[in-house]
């Protein structure tokens, strides 16, 4: 049921329908209309239904979880999370809230046990990588690089291997981070995050001529197209990269090295003309 007509026919909507049809989505309804009206205490407690109803343990307790961890106090929010899994001490659902809300409340260090916890009962990649991510912003890279390692030795996948590469490139470690970008390129997966978001600093520790020499053979061993991009996404990391460097002559060189591989690419030809004509 969608909301219709004025804040005062759709909240008389909705109280009729969670008598005709109590389940989670006119639950959350009605709580969204009592929000906006002001009647925050009936609001929670619609919020709490929305989530106790929740067949599917999906789209509207999510929502609801959301809402509640806006509408209330650190504390609070902390305890109704805790109390709506009351049944299950182990509730990963918990665990996830609590580490979402932590974050967005600048609790981090609530984050980091939660996100722990949540290992625990189910250690899967995302929660892994989630760790790892708040770890690195916490300037624990040795701890986050772990992390990153367990979620790509879960999930041997080009996302995740990306993280890991990333962060070892950020510490200096390129050897791996550029031996990790090989073997991503023999499971033939696709999109080679974990080869572009070394580019920069490749081309920052060991120059140009390092990091074409690098990519030179992989022409053989990526689709000519991805291997365009590659180029591409480092002649723009050298232009316009953080380094400060700007080298033209390199950027287009290496736009013209995709050009060669990729003869009619649009982006790379646009790329070379913007740089040529700045």
């Amino acid at each position: 049921m969608q909301e219709v007509g004025s804040i005062e026919e759709a909240l008389v909507a909705y109280r009729q329908a969670v008598k005709l049809s109590p389940d989670s989505s006119n639950y959350y309804y009605l709580a969204e209309t009592l929000f906006k009206i002001g009647k925050r205490e009936e609001a929670i407690a619609a919020y709490r239904e929305a989530i106790k109803l929740d067949e599917n343990g999906y789209l509207w307790s999510d929502n609801a979880y959301d809402k509640l961890g806006e509408i209330l106090e650190y504390s609070e929010a902390v305890a109704i999370y805790r109390q709506l899994t009351k049944d299950d001490p182990n509730s990963k659902v918990f665990y996830k809230k609590l580490a979402e809300l932590s974050l967005k409340r600048g609790f981090v260090n609530e984050a980091i046990a939660a996100y722990r916890q949540q290992i625990k009962i189910e250690p899967d990649a995302s929660t892994y990588t989630e760790l790892a991510d708040v770890l690195m912003k916490q300037e624990k890279p040795e701890e986050a690089i772990a992390f990153y390692r367990q979620a790509a030795a879960k999930e041997p996948t080009d996302y995740y291997y990306s993280k890991l590469s990333e962060a070892l490139a950020q510490q200096e470690n390129l050897d791996e981070a550029l031996g990790i970008c090989q073997n991503v390129i023999k499971t033939g997966e696709g999109s080679y995050d974990t080869c572009s978001n070394i580019n920069l600093p490749l081309y920052k520790q060991k120059g140009f001529t390092a990091v074409m020499a690098f990519y030179q053979p992989l022409a053989n061993m990526i689709p000519r197209r991805k291997m365009a991009e590659l180029y591409i996404k480092l002649g723009r990391d050298i232009s316009y990269g953080e380094s400060g460097d700007g080298s033209k002559q390199e950027a287009a060189a290496v736009f013209r090295e995709a050009l060669k591989i990729d003869p009619e690419n649009t982006d790379a030809k646009d790329a070379l003309k913007n740089l040529i004509a700045s």
